[in-house]
């Protein structure tokens, strides 16, 4: 499976990319939306897990523009934002999995897991 990790905290990207690749996975990492945006239009990619609070976008924005130019891709949403709720369309229609940080290993591939 190939995987695409999104956030701006680089403890959190080495932290997701090893535990993804410990499975035998394929792992990227990016801390701009930007840069995923151009990895996916020009790479395949089977889940996206990303962090719901950018710097340069927010999450729904992010997911709704990512499910619009490639539907297929899974999504895994993070936030750290344990007292806000999300709205609705952030976990039913636009999500695959959602999880709150920190985020254990045995989360992320359970997670993982659900989507293969």
């Amino acid at each position: 499976m190939n995987v695409v990790v999104l956030d701006d905290s680089s403890t959190i990207q080495s932290l997701f990319k090893r535990q993804i690749a410990s499975r035998g996975n394929s792992a990227l990492d990016f801390s701009r939306a930007a840069q995923v945006r151009y990895h996916l239009e020009n790479y395949s990619a089977d889940v996206l897990v990303t962090d719901m609070r950018m710097p340069d976008v927010d999450g729904i924005t992010l997911i709704k523009q990512f499910r619009k130019a490639n539907p297929a891709v899974r999504i895994v949403a993070i936030s750290a934002d344990r007292g806000k709720p999300l709205p609705p369309q952030a976990t039913k229609a636009w999500a695959d999995v959602f999880l709150i940080k920190p985020c254990s290993p045995d989360r992320l591939k359970t997670a993982l897991e659900k989507l293969q």
